[in-house]
């Protein structure tokens, strides 16, 4: 379908390392939707949050989720503005938890106490 005319399309506006992380995140895509018994086509409209699941739970970490995601979400956008589907829902990634970050450790806190004190 419209896979290759997609990864075409990347390859031209982006560079090849982009072009190939694109083209992988979408064969994984399709590949995903044929063990389903789906193609781009006949997939449901909540695919894309489907897939968010399968990797979810596949112990993906978040951070490779939304890697994952932006060219899918990309190549249904495509595919429906080519009349190759219909409809579709964006899925909702998992947010990225980041650990609060101390601008100081405990140790440099009580030495700082300490000259103050005295």
């Amino acid at each position: 379908m419209g896979s290759a005319a997609f990864v075409a399309q990347v390859k031209s506006a982006r560079s090849r390392r982009t072009a190939e992380a694109y083209g992988e995140s979408v064969t994984k895509f399709e590949a995903w939707l044929g063990q389903r018994g789906w193609d781009i086509v006949s997939a449901p409209p909540d695919c894309a949050q489907r897939f968010v699941q399968h990797l979810a739970q596949q112990g993906m970490a978040a951070n490779t989720i939304h890697f994952r995601m932006s060219p899918v979400h990309k190549y249904l956008a495509f595919c429906e503005r080519r009349g190759e589907r219909g409809t579709w829902y964006r899925a909702e990634i998992p947010r990225i938890q980041k650990p609060a970050r101390m601008p100081y450790t405990d140790e440099q806190i009580k030495v700082y106490l300490r000259e103050v004190a005295t």
